[in-house]
């Protein structure tokens, strides 16, 4: 096999270590919100620190530098696993993260340089700290990040080769097999390796995140934090080709804050906003778990409601309309209610394709606010003329001039 040089692997591992470390925290000094790779940055660096002072005693320094090395050595390794604790938005456990390290120094004080319990100590505390940082990452899968997979199997084969090298070194001591002993190098270089890949896909899973974060916000309204026409667009579909295929209705309405405008211009759009993220707070109370509700235009709000009789929908529309009964606007005699208007149109009159729907229930919310405002209607079919669109409100023109956005012919995608 091949035979690698101890103070070549050495000199190998302190390198790539410093490097993989200053790597981390230039990432970090550019973006201070990720603590983890502040606190991995430095545990890769720690590592580099400590591989140097085991490599002094090789070239005749003291053996309390080697004893200090093993301990930073320990350190590092927690505060690894401290760092993955981080990523996954979990409690710091520093004392756990010392544990190794601590242990270490204590040991020196009972066991005589070469004993069982240092020996087994340095082989097996790393081993268990990378345990636990693949055990921290598992624990965290439902968040799916492309990279996790990957850095789960790193570890996974970090952790496995650590037991390896630890078994070869226990028994070539055990079995009197010093032969054992060639097989160390190759399988320090491996894991020198797994540490840099680790250190790499972990940089690579905070970009993803960041990513993934920057991706939602652009599907949610600030105002409300409902979602807005984007996220129509993008989970509507899914919705009605799932209600498609278990046969299920789904409901379609469109809501409306009535006389919104007046309220703008009588008492300021501050009042204004606060008003709509009222309604999307109190709204969101009244519908059920499976219900989508989306703020598709100024006052207007499109909700989708799953699994949803027409009755079914009226009954959770009138709740959300009730809900608003006691917010009023002003004060003393000068006192004005907040209402609002909605229309509901169910696939079962009109079928699941979403423009459709959009119309029908426009069609509903127009005929609520000739008839008074401050009630629920359900499109029956008989709205408009044969062959003849419904006309649409502002909310229906909104959202179907943006999912028509997606096709050469204008429908929508």
């Amino acid at each position: 096999m091949i035979q690698l040089d101890e103070a070549t692997l050495r000199i190998v591992s302190i390198l790539f270590s410093l490097l993989s470390g200053g790597l981390l925290l230039f990432s970090w000094n550019s973006n201070r919100i990720n603590r983890e790779l502040l606190v991995l940055g430095a545990s890769f660096c720690v590592s580099a620190l400590a591989n140097a002072l085991n490599s002094t005693t090789a070239l005749g320094g003291a053996v309390a530098y080697r004893e200090l090395g093993t301990a930073l050595l320990f350190f590092s390794y927690g505060g690894a696993w401290q760092a993955v604790r981080i990523f996954e938005r979990r409690p710091v456990r520093p004392t756990l993260a010392a544990a190794g390290g601590v242990a270490w120094l204590a040991l020196l004080a009972i066991f005589e340089s070469g004993g069982w319990g240092r020996l087994l100590a340095i082989q097996f505390i790393p081993g268990i700290y990378t345990a636990l940082m693949g055990l921290e990452l598992w624990r965290g899968r439902s968040e799916e990040l492309p990279s996790r997979p990957a850095l789960c199997f790193v570890i996974a084969v970090d952790t496995l080769l650590l037991a390896v090298r630890g078994l070869l070194i226990t028994f070539s001591v055990v079995a009197a097999k010093p032969a054992l002993l060639q097989w160390v190098p190759m399988v320090t270089l491996l894991v020198v390796m797994g540490n840099i890949a680790a250190g790499y896909l972990m940089l690579s899973m905070i970009k993803e995140r960041l990513e993934g974060e920057q991706r939602a916000q652009t599907l949610i309204d600030p105002l409300t934090g409902l979602g807005n026409r984007r996220a129509l667009n993008v989970h509507a579909q899914r919705i009605l080709l799932r209600q498609v295929t278990a046969g299920q209705p789904v409901c379609v309405a469109i809501i409306d804050l009535d006389h919104f405008k007046q309220i703008n211009d009588t008492f300021g759009h501050f009042i204004g906003d606060s008003v709509l993220r009222v309604f999307a707070e109190r709204a969101m109370l009244k519908l059920r778990p499976t219900d989508h509700l989306f703020r598709v235009g100024g006052e207007e709000f499109l909700c989708i409601l799953q699994n949803a009789q027409e009755r079914d929908a009226v009954g959770v529309m009138e709740r959300v309309r009730r809900t608003m009964k006691d917010y009023l606007l002003g004060e003393g005699g000068e006192t004005r209610a907040v209402t609002i208007s909605a229309g509901v149109a169910s696939s079962q009159r009109v079928g699941y394709d979403l423009e459709d729907l959009t119309r029908a229930a426009d069609s509903a919310l127009y005929r609520a606010k000739r008839e008074g405002r401050n009630c629920v209607r359900v499109y029956l079919g008989n709205e408009t003329q044969p062959g003849q669109p419904p006309d649409l409100a502002p909310a229906g023109e909104a959202v179907i001039k943006f999912l028509g956005e997606g096709r050469p012919d204008g429908r929508a995608t």
